[in-house]
């Protein structure tokens, strides 16, 4: 990229960060917008001092991603309605010092939902108890879905589940019961470690099955329920629509969304799982 002096400075924290198309993404697109714009990979365990950071050098935006999205939450000066409902940060603006979360993950797993289905009244699996599956468990539970939770700790698991009036299940128990929904909503199958998968799909049935995870574009897992009958929603659905937003917080313009997935289809398709793009 050819950068002008003092370019808008972007980019995503976490870690790890070697999945991650953030990169790739975001700057093709600044790209195309002809933006004096840099979005960068900022791989860190020290969250406190990535804010300071991100206040010294003037770093208008950052994508929040594990292990970060409810640690940073108190870290913030200001909560959007929406992140505050869902317990987790995934975007943080630098609004003239004063850092602004909100949460995009929320819509954009919404968004990836109802291109299949209509969740109302549906009977929704959330596996994981972390920032994303807090924030969709509770946004699919404000749409009148019966909730249960599954999570291989079993305290965060049951703890999330009180909080949205569901159901905890443990891993043995959740054998023979029919779902609508089922939400992969951990780390395990991404890039790198594609083999994990956080419960074996031939334990539970269920009609439509959704990865958060978007790299590889299908999972073990959603290979697994895949075999099993159900109709599947790429992670790479979620990622689209929720970076989309989060493009719209950081420049104020309606991103180009076609453009947007075709880059991400491209560099899917190109690393077929197996690696990152810088």
């Amino acid at each position: 990229m050819h950068l002008q002096a003092d370019p808008l400075l972007f980019g995503v924290i976490g870690y790890p960060l070697t999945h991650s198309l953030s990169p790739f993404l975001h700057n093709r697109v600044f790209k195309y917008l002809n933006l004096n714009a840099f979005y960068g990979r900022f791989e860190t365990l020290d969250i406190r001092s990535a804010l300071a950071g991100m206040r010294a050098l003037n770093i208008k935006g950052f994508s929040i991603t594990i292990p970060f999205k409810q640690t940073v939450l108190p870290l913030v000066d200001q909560l959007d309605p929406i992140a505050r409902r869902a317990g987790a940060i995934n975007t943080l603006l630098n609004k003239g010092k004063r850092l602004v979360g909100f949460n995009t993950d929320v819509l954009g797993a919404m968004m990836a939902i109802k291109e299949v289905m209509d969740p109302k009244g549906a009977s929704c699996l959330i596996i994981g108890a972390g920032g994303t599956a807090t924030a969709i468990a509770r946004a699919l539970k404000e749409r009148g879905c019966q909730i249960s939770i599954t999570n291989r700790t079993r305290e965060k698991g049951l703890a999330l589940a009180e909080s949205v009036g569901g159901r905890f299940f443990s891993e043995r128990d959740l054998t023979g019961h029919n779902f609508d929904l089922v939400v992969q909503a951990t780390p395990l199958g991404m890039f790198p470690n594609t083999d994990s998968w956080p419960l074996d799909p031939c334990s539970i049935k269920a009609s439509l099955a959704m990865d958060v995870v978007y790299n590889p574009m299908k999972t073990k897992f959603l290979s697994g329920c895949e075999a099993m009958g159900s109709k599947i929603i790429s992670g790479y659905k979620m990622f689209l629509y929720q970076a989309a937003l989060q493009l719209r917080l950081f420049l104020g313009i309606d991103p180009p969304i076609h453009l947007m997935e075709k880059i991400i289809l491209e560099a899917l398709d190109e690393s077929d799982g197996n690696s990152s793009k810088e």
